[in-house]
């Protein structure tokens, strides 16, 4: 069910539609702003376009890494239920 939210990033207030928990929307604009906040104090002359993609960037990466150590759990959790199930005929 959709349903409009209001977040701040960087100060600005935004109206969102989503479907999302509000939660998991809050927690994602708390995590932004603190990602932009440290980015613009390590590089103050960066506009803010930039630190935002250098936020979204650092995301991304972020995702990417959990995407891949994820994939390899699940891969040892199948090995793990085919050593059990070999044990268990045997």
């Amino acid at each position: 069910m959709q349903k409009q939210l209001k977040i701040t990033l960087n100060g600005k207030q935004y109206a969102i539609v989503t479907d999302e928990h509000d939660q998991d929307i809050t927690q994602a604009a708390e995590l932004v702003n603190v990602l932009f906040k440290a980015k613009s104090e390590k590089m103050p002359s960066m506009s803010e376009d930039k630190i935002a993609l250098m936020v979204a960037l650092h995301l991304a990466a972020d995702l990417a890494k959990s995407q891949r150590l994820l994939a390899n759990d699940e891969v040892r959790i199948e090995q793990v239920i085919s050593l059990i199930a070999d044990a268990n005929v045997a």
